[in-house]
Order: structure tokens, then sequence, then C-alpha cells
């Protein structure tokens, strides 16, 4: 399963989205977003989100969770972002 909410002009997730426990691909890009909620972990098939294009500074701690992580993340894009460096312990 699959959503686009490319180009809303979202400024955060809308909180339901967290609830869509089956989606695999989630597109998030050409928004206003610069964090994620600590909720996305409820996504537990999230495959591919993509948050391209948005105005993230660091890439989000709950993106970053490894081996703790409740999904199991294959891409994550985040082109077109203000992210200056990787956090040192990934």
């Amino acid at each position: 399963m699959e959503l686009n909410l490319a180009s809303n002009k979202l400024e955060e997730i809308p909180p339901q989205i967290c609830e869509l426990v089956n989606l695999q691909v989630l597109h998030l890009h050409n928004n206003l977003l610069n964090s994620l909620p600590d909720e996305i972990a409820r996504m537990t098939s999230l495959t591919v989100i993509v948050l391209a294009f948005n105005r993230f500074l660091k890439i989000p701690p709950v993106l970053l969770q490894g081996q703790h992580a409740t999904f199991k993340l294959d891409s994550i894009i985040m082109a077109g972002n203000e992210i200056c460096r990787l956090p040192a312990d990934h």
C-alpha cells in the first residue's frame, strides 16, 4: 500500500497517518516538514519514506533507531534538505 502526500504544504504529518500500519511507501516530498512524530514508528510495514525537498536540518531520530526500530526501512530519501552531516553513531 502506498500513500502520496507530496506537494501539500504540510508543516506536520497528520496524526491519522501514523495509524496506517499496513502502509509500505509514504511520499511526503515537496512539503514544509522539519520533523517527524515518534508515532511514525507504529507504521510497522513501512519500507520506503520519501522526505525530499522539505525543511529538515537533520535526519529525524525516529528513522535512525537501527535494530530497535519497529519498522524496517529499505529507503529513506531526503534529497534537497539542508542536512549538513550525518549523526556520528550512524
